[in-house]
């Protein structure tokens, strides 16, 4: 009997788990089960371009099942649950699937609220977070008043692993059209 590996989190953790566990299992001993909620895997460091019009928010969003490898099994379908005692996911249809090993791989959420003042006045409407896809930011920049001078800056709250610059400007000077801006990031 094959043993079965569950995977929760098809992001780029729970991916690469499950690519690398198929190559170094490529027979029929081994199930390999990913299980995420959502099929969109956003390759966040493309998130950087979408606000200067460099990328579309289309060309950075990618199905989870097809960046996994052939005879790996996806289950669109949220976690209810995990028994550790019994072995056993508890998904949101109701199906209980077993596992011989379990790889938690749920990634990180960003709870606005947990930092203080930051979901205050033009929270979601002047200011949104590196992870919004940035189709608001970008239309926001591009419809900024072209005489007006000023900055326009995010803070953005990203795992250290992400290797993303934590701080970005845009700098309008006086007289400029939204498309002459100047873009500054900081590591």
């Amino acid at each position: 009997m094959a043993k079965r590996i569950v995977i929760l989190g098809g992001g780029t953790g729970g991916t690469l788990s499950a690519n690398r566990l198929r190559r170094l299992c490529p027979g029929n001993d081994v199930e390999i089960v990913v299980v995420d909620q959502n099929d969109d895997h956003v390759y966040q460091p493309g998130l950087l371009f979408v606000p200067f019009g460099l990328t579309h928010s289309t060309e950075i969003v990618r199905s989870r099942r097809h960046q996994l490898h052939k005879g790996i099994e996806f289950r669109l379908l949220p976690v209810e649950r995990v028994d550790i005692q019994s072995d056993i996911v508890h998904l949101g249809d109701g199906t209980e699937l077993s596992y011989d090993a379990l790889v938690v791989a749920s990634g990180s959420v960003l709870v606005e609220e947990e930092t203080e003042g930051l979901t205050g006045p033009g929270w979601m409407e002047k200011v949104f977070t590196f992870y919004d896809v940035g189709e608001r930011r970008r239309s926001m920049m591009h419809s900024r008043d072209s005489t007006e001078a000023g900055w326009w800056s995010t803070w953005s709250i990203c795992p250290s692993s992400a290797r993303l610059p934590p701080w970005n400007s845009v700098f309008w000077p006086t007289g400029s059209s939204s498309g002459s801006a100047f873009a500054i990031g900081w590591n």
